[in-house]
């Protein structure tokens, strides 16, 4: 029978998060004691990560990814489209999960990205070419960030981006 599938919340334990477990009633009839074997980490650049944990991140991260694509490319091609919940909570959950598996570089530009959207979406801007092509390039930099973890392969620092984001506001 295969394992329960975990999510990431589930997880931080692993990392050493001083939130405490989610508390669960106890079983009728306590089972024979389970012998855990000692998870080894995925090591990426200076970032090492439970392999369970890297996992979900990884799996976790694209799903973001993409979520920031597809909302980016809607907002392209039509430009006065709000910018919508979903576009700004890709990002915001980027960088948590980013931040809480030591990929700074990633929560980085995912921070700013997300606090360039939630302005847009208080005061929609006009998304001129400047502010279609910086956000756009944002994505895009999450999108080979995101794609270089996944092949084991510290992803480039680009606070670059994150200097044209907050230039943004």
């Amino acid at each position: 029978e295969p394992a329960p599938a975990l999510d990431f919340e589930s997880l931080f334990a692993l990392k050493g998060d001083d939130r405490p477990p989610p508390v669960e009633p106890a079983p009728a009839e306590e089972p024979a004691p389970i012998e855990l074997q000692e998870e080894s980490d995925i090591v990426v650049g200076s970032v090492a990560v439970p392999a369970m944990l890297f996992n979900i991140y990884v799996r976790e991260a694209e799903q973001h990814a993409a979520a920031l694509d597809r909302e980016m490319s809607a907002l392209e091609a039509d430009p006065m489209r709000p910018v919508t919940p979903d576009f700004m909570r890709a990002a915001h959950t980027l960088c948590s999960t980013s931040r809480t598996t030591g990929f700074e570089s990633v929560a980085n530009v995912s921070s700013a990205l997300e606090k360039w959207l939630a302005l847009a979406m208080e005061i929609p801007p006009q998304f001129d070419a400047h502010r279609l092509a910086t956000t756009r390039r944002s994505v895009d930099a999450l999108l080979a960030m995101v794609q270089s973890i996944r092949g084991m392969a510290e992803p480039y620092p680009r606070d670059d981006v994150v200097a044209d984001l907050v230039a943004l506001r």
